[in-house]
């Protein structure tokens, strides 16, 4: 996907569904997060981020995170978040570790893969 603000609005989206989809399904907070931790992992394999779209998703994330705490709706936080404070910019960073992990371990990959590739051509 070329596009990276697409690529935040679509992960984030699917993000938030898998979670929703966790919490009323199971009935308990805890498998919200694991379902979105999948989907997020499954979303980063099938269509590899870039850097500029794992800024963006963890931004639209993080205004998400907030918007629903100052509503007060409590969907992705809860009463406690409020005492984070100034953490709360960072709210957007666990979201993207799937985003990050599937494009550290692609580079890392691709240098494996350039440097093997050196060997036998040398």
């Amino acid at each position: 996907m070329n596009k990276p603000f697409l690529y935040a609005v679509l992960y984030t989206t699917c993000c938030v569904a898998a979670f929703s989809a966790g919490s009323v399904l199971f009935g308990t907070l805890e498998a919200g997060p694991l379902l979105a931790l999948g989907a997020g992992v499954l979303f980063a394999l099938r269509w590899r981020p870039t850097v500029i779209a794992i800024l963006a998703s963890g931004l639209l994330y993080a205004a998400l995170f907030n918007l629903d705490l100052h509503e007060q709706w409590y969907w992705l936080s809860d009463p406690k978040s409020e005492e984070a404070g100034i953490f709360l910019l960072f709210a957007g960073v666990g979201p993207v570790l799937p985003l990050l992990a599937t494009w550290i371990t692609a580079a890392v990959w691709r240098a494996i893969r350039a440097r093997h590739g050196e060997r036998r051509g040398g």
